[in-house]
């Protein structure tokens, strides 16, 4: 039996607004390069004197603060980074402004790929220890560097009902100089969409994302994102959404509109969905979020839909890393419609009283310094009506394998999977390669 939703929703909320929540540190980083530049010979003069300082303290007792940046420095040398950013962690446990241990932990994870990491402690240091006007704007174009990215890929999913899809990707990142914290996407998706491998339609899409990320917490974006199907028909497609708060509480905000993709029946009519969302995530604590959606959308063949999501996610952290991960989530949704105007049923999917449920269990796990696994096994049960007062329960076991290389330059995300997705049985396999520039 599941959980009437909407007490459910309740005292999920009020649970999280009696919590005590605690915010999670943040990695840092700082770029090198070859061009030798006035600040890049700074922080090598820093780094020296930091030494120097360093065999100073051989001479005498050293604290726990300085013994866990030096032996952060070892492993560093010795190329055991993984070991060197949890002492560097536990440094700055101690004391988050040091800025040895931060200029230290920057270059760990600037050589471990997180770059996304990296530009989050940049930040933090501008914050603790202001540069002269120069060197940020030096600093500042080492972030763009680190912001610029080029991406391409290949989708294929295909279910039990025997409808295929296949999206091949391009998509490039560009930072605006001018306003550094302001970002543009350009994307292009080729699909191919299969009923019984009979009939196939294609569309395209490209789209254009300007995304403002105002700090750590607060972002906006907009897409635009018109779609073309077969000789000429356009969907118009957008997508307006923000995230504001704080470390541990945030409001997502989405309004959106695309083709509704339910089978070919949909895409060849172009019935088109407008939908709003509105999402609160929160920390209960350092280790358990919780996170409750509303969606309202309207589809252009003037039916609705309603959905409420609920979820708590829990995560087991070994040497600072997430090592085990349990995600329980419940939802609840109903159309309003399930006939069209002469009472057949409606040639897509339109359920009312949907509820489910799914139990996951990720298991992480990195590998040297460039290779990371995950293992993902879930059980999901629905239940529905449709067309008729007798409820359909569809239920099953499903797994997710995800693989991730890191070098230098980019990386490369696989990702198979095999489930239950609502009333069919589903399998993807996506692969991706980026480029940091």
């Amino acid at each position: 039996m599941f959980i009437n939703t909407k007490k459910y929703i309740i005292l999920l909320f009020f649970s999280f607004l009696a919590s005590i929540a605690y915010s999670q540190p943040f990695d840092l980083i700082i770029p090198q390069g070859d061009n030798i530049d006035s600040l890049t010979k700074e922080l090598k003069s820093m780094q020296e004197v930091q030494r120097d300082i360093a065999l100073e303290k051989l001479t005498r007792e050293p604290t726990k603060l300085d013994a866990y940046i030096e032996l952060g420095e070892l492993r560093s040398a010795q190329g055991r980074l993984y070991e060197a950013k949890r002492f560097l962690e536990m440094a700055l446990e101690l004391d988050p402004k040091n800025l040895r241990a931060n200029h230290d932990l920057v270059m760990v994870n600037y050589q471990l790929g997180n770059f996304d990491e990296s530009k989050r402690r940049m930040d933090l240091i501008h914050r603790y220890h202001p540069l002269s006007d120069y060197e940020r704007e030096k600093l500042e174009s080492y972030q763009s560097r680190v912001n610029t990215e080029g991406l391409a890929g290949i989708y294929i999913r295909e279910d039990s009902r025997n409808f295929r899809e296949i999206m091949s990707v391009l998509e490039a990142t560009f930072p605006i100089e001018k306003y550094p914290k302001t970002d543009v996407k350009y994307r292009a998706e080729m699909w191919t969409h299969e009923d019984n491998n009979k009939e196939s339609i294609n569309s395209t899409v490209y789209s254009t994302t300007i995304t403002y990320t105002a700090d750590n917490n607060n972002k906006f974006a907009f897409t635009y994102s018109p779609e073309s199907i077969r000789s000429g028909d356009v969907a118009s497609g957008y997508s307006l959404q923000g995230l504001m708060g704080r470390d541990t509480m945030k409001l997502g905000l989405r309004a959106s509109k695309n083709l509704f993709k339910d089978n070919l029946y949909t895409i060849k009519n172009k019935l088109t969905e407008e939908s709003r969302a509105i999402t609160i995530y929160g920390d209960l604590h350092k280790r358990t979020r919780i996170m409750q959606g509303v969606t309202l959308a309207d589809i252009s063949d003037k039916n609705s839909r309603r959905r409420y999501d609920s979820s708590i996610i829990y995560s087991i952290f070994r040497n600072h890393i997430p090592f085990i991960t349990t995600n329980l989530s419940i939802w609840d949704a109903s159309y309003e419609k399930q006939f069209d105007k002469r009472g057949d049923l409606l040639n897509y999917w339109a359920p009312s009283d949907f509820q489910g449920g799914e139990l996951s269990f990720t298991w992480e796990k990195t590998r040297g310094v460039h290779w990371w696994f995950g293992l993902e096994g879930n059980y999901v049960i629905n239940r529905y009506k449709f067309g008729s007062n007798n409820i359909v329960e569809e239920k099953g076991p499903g797994a997710t394998l995800y693989t991730n290389y890191k070098f230098a330059e980019g990386s490369i995300f696989l990702t198979l999977s095999h489930r239950e997705r609502y009333y069919f049985t589903e399998r993807r396999l996506e692969i991706y390669g980026s480029l940091h520039f």
